[in-house]
């Protein structure tokens, strides 16, 4: 290339073509690239640690945080394409979106046209109105111009200057440039280099499309286009041919072009204020996000109940969470005050379900019977709370001391770094091995008394009821913040005894109960259960029950092909979500009872985020030792419950007057 269009001077002509050299050198691998001169402010070594931490990239999947139709930030990793670009002070990308796989093991690509994507709307927001974006680099993105010392670093705010469309490989992308809002040095700039052309220093130019009368700067040295997509003349250089891919090569005046903004302050701190953090000390959903590491800007997750621990192996900084004990009586509601006759109900079931009302041992009592076992339901009143070491002090307990409840790690997805469950938890007892791994401890190591005092409970309520001993050799305790859920799920889990039951202490929450998707739609993605009997309450139950009795007359190879023909018949699918069937308003001192190892097959429940700042739940099973791997055995035999309590030894509600007697 002998010279730039529109642009004579010898000393850029020369300042532009070193330029274009180091551009091109920066499209090599990432672990090769130049040390930066500085470090980040704030950095993260997971997915879920940068996205519980700064408040202006919560996306926990894409490239792309939006909320309100604005975008907040950007982060840039591995899914770069040709012509995107990074330097200190400017950034060419795609807009999210229209990204897939050509085969099953390729890169990913852009495949669908993007055009006016709710994505695009969002970036024109933030540049007509002037909204900054925080811009993020993974460690893995081929574009920086520096080595990235950590898996995401956080570079600076940026002002979105130019949105345009081109063609790629035949797909009509977004394109945007951003160009960083402060004038100051970029600790990313590599170490010991500096921009060869700076930002301003060559005039910018741009023509006025004849077709659509769009304005639009010369982005390419190629020539000028028009870049509006729905244009006629759209991506058609002046001899009215196609521009090929290996003569897009931008033009430095559009690269190095300064753009004017009213408004060049920062929206916030790229740093945030941990100070407003922690100043939830009523354990509201917010104090469960992350803070900054004062000491070497790391995301720390709150993974441990009681306190952050910097997750960066050379820092050693800890900082104790406050708390302040939220009492019993706080706790109350209009629906649910505190009293000593038998407190109201306010659970909800449907048609299918068998309902039985009992009032015994100062607890109202709604049993429920569905096809596969029994939901007991044991709505507590102010004698079972206040008594001692009862439900109140067992809440009061559990506040004060440091259970050692932390986050459940998840097992390893496509997100780099650890994942947490958002809910703390510690087991006590026999291991109980579920999705997640959780902390453990010995009955003997509870730091609580509650502890204890919830699996002696849950047994009496079990035995008292269904006279039966459930054996319970495992509790698992769950601390919540408010809004904190646990989503549908079953108890069914290979070596569980027939019979769950929990205590739950604290604001109250919502326990729901629903069949599980492929019993009661009958089908699945893969397969359908037509082969099993329908149960009760299931979707066109008496249809299925009628295709099933069809099917025991069949043989076996007619069987498959009656199946296919049915699913279509009757109009199944799995694409919803099955209709709750059981509503459980649980309070503080309520206990929830399961039996039946074929409801856990047939039935699924949830646990809806609490109304109030805190709850505990505390929940006992019975796990085979035999179905443990001997590695997976605790260290000491975990011995019978030595507290025996009994419920029946308290006052009891005054019992009605006899009903009158007729008159003879």
């Amino acid at each position: 290339m002998n010279d730039i269009p529109g642009v004579r001077l010898p000393t850029a002509l020369s300042k532009f073509k070193s330029w274009l050299g180091l551009s091109e050198a920066l499209t090599q691998r990432p672990d090769t690239l130049p040390e930066p001169q500085g470090r980040p402010p704030v950095w993260a070594n997971g997915r879920q640690a940068l996205c519980e931490t700064v408040p202006y990239f919560r996306a926990f999947q894409g490239g792309t945080c939006r909320y309100n139709g604005f975008v907040r930030g950007f982060l840039f990793d591995n899914s770069c394409i040709d012509r995107d670009f990074m330097d200190s002070n400017v950034v060419i990308a795609r807009t999210s979106g229209g990204m897939g796989r050509k085969t099953k093991d390729g890169d990913m690509v852009p495949i669908k046209d993007q055009g006016e994507s709710s994505i695009f709307e969002a970036i024109m927001n933030n540049m007509v109105q002037h909204n900054p974006v925080a811009v993020i680099s993974g460690q893995q993105n081929p574009k920086m111009p520096s080595q990235m010392p950590y898996i995401y670093n956080i570079l600076d705010w940026y002002k979105i200057t130019h949105v345009w469309h081109e063609e790629y490989n035949g797909i009509i992308i977004g394109r945007l440039r951003l160009e960083k809002l402060s004038a100051g040095p970029s600790w990313w700039t590599p170490k010991g280099g500096s921009e060869i052309v700076q930002l301003g220093q060559l005039p910018p130019t741009q023509q006025t499309c004849p077709e659509c009368r769009s304005q639009s700067p010369q982005i390419y040295l190629c020539g000028w286009m028009c870049v509006m997509w729905k244009c006629t003349r759209f991506w058609t250089l002046p001899n009215g041919l196609k521009p090929l891919g290996a003569d897009l090569r931008y033009d430095p005046r559009f690269l190095k072009c300064h753009t004017w903004w009213r408004n060049t302050c920062e929206p916030q701190p790229l740093v945030p204020d941990r100070r407003f953090r922690l100043s939830f000390k009523d354990l509201s959903s917010e104090s469960v996000k992350g803070i900054v590491c004062p000491e070497c800007g790391c995301c720390i997750q709150r993974v441990e109940w009681a306190r952050y621990k910097c997750e960066n192996e050379h820092c050693s900084h800890v900082y104790e969470t406050p708390h302040e004990v939220i009492q019993p009586e706080e706790v109350q509601k209009y629906y649910r005050p505190p009293t000593s006759y038998y407190a109201p109900s306010n659970d909800k079931w449907g048609e299918n379900v068998v309902w039985k009302l009992l009032f015994r041992d100062n607890y109202r009592i709604n049993i429920f019977e569905v096809e596969g076992g029994k939901i007991a339901h044991l709505i507590a009143n102010s004698t079972v709370n206040e008594e001692t070491g009862g439900p109140d002090d067992m809440f009061r307990e559990l506040q004060e001391a440091d259970m050692g409840a932390k986050r459940a790690c998840l097992p390893r997805d496509q997100h780099k770094g650890e994942t947490y469950m958002t809910s703390f938890m510690v087991n006590y007892g026999m291991p109980y091995k579920f999705i997640a791994a959780t902390a453990e401890k010995t009955f003997e190591e509870a730091p609580a008394k509650a502890i204890k005092l919830a699996r002696s409970r849950l047994i009496w309520a079990v035995k008292m009821l269904f006279e039966q001993d459930p054996g319970f050799n495992e509790l698992l305790l769950v601390q919540y913040m408010s809004e904190q859920k646990m989503d549908y799920h079953d108890d069914g889990e290979a070596g569980l005894g027939p019979i769950v039951a929990a205590q739950s202490l604290g604001f109250g929450s919502e326990m729901r109960f629903r069949q599980k998707a492929k019993y009661y739609f009958g089908v699945t993605k893969s397969q359908d259960t037509l082969n099993e009997r329908p149960i009760q309450g299931c979707f066109k139950y008496e249809e299925r029950m009628r295709a099933w009795l069809e099917l025991q007359t069949l043989p076996a190879e007619a069987k498959k092909l009656r199946r296919e023909q049915l699913v279509k018949e009757l109009g199944l699918r799995s694409k919803r979500s099955p209709m709750d069937a059981i509503t459980l308003r649980l309070c503080h001192g309520d206990v929830v009872i399961m039996v039946g190892s074929k409801l856990q097959k047939y039935y699924e429940h949830s646990v809806t985020g609490a109304d109030g700042n805190i709850r505990f739940a505390l929940t006992c099973r019975h796990i085979d030792p035999a179905s443990l791997k001997p590695e997976q055995l605790p260290a000491t035999e975990v011995l019978p419950d030595d507290i025996h309590y009994d419920g029946s030894q308290l006052p009891q509600v005054p019992s009605p007057p006899p009903p009158p007697q007729p008159l003879e």
